[in-house]
């Protein structure tokens, strides 16, 4: 399970996303949609910490994703079209 509380990120003096809490969890499937510009991006990038967040917590199995290792990394293809 993830669980995002209170996730804001502010882009030179402009908010992307302010105070965004959600929990996931591991038996569902979920898609992020929206036009482009809107901060699909920068979302993901803010929980897998590849991006700086202004505040807010990221837990994973209720342990700060902070607490792990960067072994792991996530990559994210914005250009990619997956429909027409």
């Amino acid at each position: 399970m993830i669980k995002i509380e209170n996730l804001s990120k502010t882009y030179e003096k402009k908010n992307i996303f302010h105070a965004l809490s959600l929990t996931l969890y591991d038996t569902q499937i979920y898609a992020l949609v929206g036009v482009n510009g809107i901060g699909k991006t920068t979302f993901l990038n803010s929980i897998t910490q590849s991006a700086f967040r202004t505040n807010g917590n990221v837990l994973i199995d209720s342990i700060p994703n902070s607490a792990f290792e960067s072994k792991y990394h996530f990559f994210s293809f914005p250009t990619i079209k997956i429909c027409s």
